[in-house]
């Protein structure tokens, strides 16, 4: 007990202080956006090998659609790395995007991130977005700008569908054609009423050092952390939440009944063998276990993996009861620790910049 409060409690409340103390000044002091992105463009023959595979799938899915590919593109001022692909059709005006990232920041792990997104522009300033990313925003949308998050559409079809089934209320705002020499002169503009929006909401600030360049605020700052540890953000689907459920609770569930019951003898052999108390096999059985639900959770909940994996396994073991406060603590911890090496093992493979 600390100052009465049970100890596990305190733990867990003094690792998210420590979130605070630690990603605060890390988020405002090392993130930042130019206010206008520079672009370089990349030929088809300076694609790694994994991005001319990746292509080679997509574009064939977007052909289908009535969309061709035209320039890649390279930022060359943001923090990271990115490659765009453009997809443009002459008889819908919509466009769409193909976003490699990977984020790159001085004390931060890397975080690759692939996205697909749906634009239409209106004559009146209206902007409808269409997009799959698996991050949830902590910065706000310009007025006027619509965001349709589609986080379990993977692919392009049934992505468009959904753009086209929105804009179809939006025909009154006039929807307008660009052509692809159009996407830089667009791009600037748009980028320049969102960072001054931005900056209206007191969300970035100017750099003191470089005017150029905007960095985040306290308040955006805390929103980002705040998002971090929200289970609910970013990934989150109700499938992927009802698939992590079935292995996070009802296979430990399945399993500790088991070693509880018909499968007693297993710990009574293990104990035997080995030396160890009876509780300290069942604590050694309890890990394997989380073991593989740790991997399993970690590849479906990719930026959520170890906060779901460990409030799963700790509310279980704490409800069931079976050990005690420390070696729950430590199950759920190593869980959790298992689901981020698997999360970040799968990302790894995703990663294409």
């Amino acid at each position: 007990m600390l100052w009465g409060i049970p100890g596990d409690v305190a733990i867990f409340a003094i690792a998210v202080v420590a979130f605070f103390v630690v990603g605060l000044p890390l988020i405002t002091s090392r993130v930042s956006v130019p206010t206008k992105v520079e672009f370089e463009d990349v030929p088809e023959n300076d694609l790694t090998p994994g991005q001319s595979q990746y292509f080679a799938a997509l574009d064939p899915k977007m052909h289908e659609l009535g969309y061709r590919p035209t320039i890649n593109r390279r930022p060359t001022n943001m923090q990271g790395r990115a490659l765009i692909r453009t997809y443009f059709s002459d008889v819908d005006p919509a466009i769409v995007m193909m976003n490699l990232m990977t984020s790159e920041i001085e004390g931060s792990p890397e975080q690759p991130m692939n996205y697909l997104e749906i634009i239409t522009r209106y004559g009146d300033g209206t902007i409808l977005s269409t997009r799959n990313a698996e991050i949830s925003e902590v910065l706000e949308p310009v007025p006027g700008h619509i965001i349709q998050e589609r986080r379990g559409l993977r692919e392009p079809a049934p992505l468009k569908a959904a753009h086209d089934r929105k804009a179809e209320e939006l025909l009154v705002h006039g929807p307008t054609y660009s052509r692809p020499e159009d996407f830089e002169p667009v791009f600037h503009e748009f980028h320049e009423r969102w960072c001054r929006h931005q900056v209206g909401r007191g969300l970035l600030v100017p750099v003191s050092d470089d005017p150029e360049r905007l960095r985040p605020t306290v308040k955006t700052g805390l929103r980002g952390i705040a998002n971090y540890l929200n289970p609910l953000a970013d990934n989150f689907t109700l499938p992927r939440f009802l698939t992590a459920l079935v292995f996070g609770l009802v296979v430990p569930v399945l399993t500790i009944l088991w070693l509880t019951g018909p499968g007693a003898f297993v710990i009574t052999r293990l104990a035997s063998a080995t030396g160890f108390a009876p509780i300290t096999c069942v604590i050694a059985c309890l890990a394997v276990m989380l073991t593989v639900v740790g991997v399993v959770v970690g590849l479906i909940f990719v930026t959520k993996a170890f906060i779901w994996c460990f409030l799963l396994t700790y509310v279980l073991l704490r409800l069931v009861g079976l050990t005690g406060i420390g070696a729950t603590f430590g199950l759920s911890l190593w869980t959790g620790v298992v689901a981020d090496w698997a999360a970040k093992s799968r990302q790894k493979r995703q990663k294409l910049v």
